[in-house]
């Protein structure tokens, strides 16, 4: 087995560059693809695994305070590539049977800016003055926003407009959160994400966040609550609707006005940014999800 970071160290760039030079030695028909930059110039990357026609996509740390999921979908790749270059099972599942008939799209990192702010990385970029007066203090355990103060999972185009009104109601502005930004997809991330989303035409989408263990689902799509179902089994996590803010702008709000079934999981418990033994928790039903929801299309 190639040398592996830990899966649960902060996701930054000598973890991702050491990842990625080992899963591409066990998984040489595997791909990594920058699919778009962040605000700050950071690389926003594409994991493609898999030769089947059934495609999913999954992604995680839309905000900087919930690199977890990133870390989830790290573990979820890793334990995928020890399986197929073994010949065993993940999940119960034989990973070659399963990654002759589907193709995982995995986007680990969607926000890298947020994370690394939120984890006092980025204390110098040229927006690091305007970041703090968004925040209103020099503590950024809060912050969830990309480097602008966009939060990137309410500017999707869905519902824009009407997210616009609580805005405007409840007196949100560019910050550490919460805010949509000037127009759907104005931010690059959130733009890479909805173009890998066009391209590849997924079966399923699942949106990793935290924190809740629940599972929310988009409604108006056909099937969508008997997968979110199987996800509840798998997880022990509830089922839920969004409501209120919630329910609007999101990855999954967008991809499921598309006809795509699609989750949004809020793993763990406690206050953002969760410890990492809700990582360790967590994991291996996350895994377990990941990897049965696709035989379930």
């Amino acid at each position: 087995m190639s040398s592996y970071p830990n899966e649960s160290l902060l996701p930054d760039k000598a973890f991702r560059k050491a990842f990625a030079s080992a899963f591409l030695a066990d998984f040489p028909r595997a791909y990594i693809t920058t699919v778009g930059r962040s605000i700050l110039g950071d690389s926003i990357d594409l994991v493609s695994v898999g030769r089947g026609k059934r495609c999913v996509l999954y992604t995680a740390a839309h905000h900087g305070a919930e690199r977890l999921g990133s870390n989830i979908l790290y573990a979820f790749l890793l334990a995928l590539a020890k399986a197929e270059r073994d010949g065993g099972k993940i999940a119960g599942i034989d990973a070659r049977f399963l990654l002759e008939r589907t193709t995982f799209h995995v986007i680990p990192l969607v926000n890298p800016d947020g994370v690394y702010i939120n984890s006092e990385l980025k204390i110098s970029n040229p927006l690091r003055e305007r970041q703090i007066r968004m925040n209103g203090s020099l503590d950024f355990s809060r912050w969830s926003a990309n480097a602008r103060g966009v939060d990137l999972n309410h500017n999707y185009d869905s519902g824009f407009s009407e997210y616009k009104e609580i805005e405007r109601r409840e007196g949100i502005f560019a910050g550490r959160g919460r805010y949509s930004g000037e127009y759907p997809e104005s931010e690059p991330e959130s733009r890479a994400v909805a173009n890998v989303l066009r391209t590849v035409s997924p079966s399923l989408v699942v949106s990793l966040h935290s924190q809740g263990e629940e599972i929310y689902y988009y409604p108006k799509c056909a099937r969508t609550r008997a997968i979110a179902n199987a996800a509840a089994r798998l997880t022990g996590y509830l089922v839920a609707e969004a409501s209120g803010s919630a329910a609007y702008g999101g990855l999954c709000d967008f991809s499921g006005e598309l006809g795509i079934p699609s989750l949004t999981v809020e793993m763990g418990r406690g206050q953002n940014p969760l410890p990492v033994s809700e990582y360790y928790r967590n994991k291996m039903r996350l895994i377990s999800m990941l990897t049965t929801l696709p035989t379930l299309l």
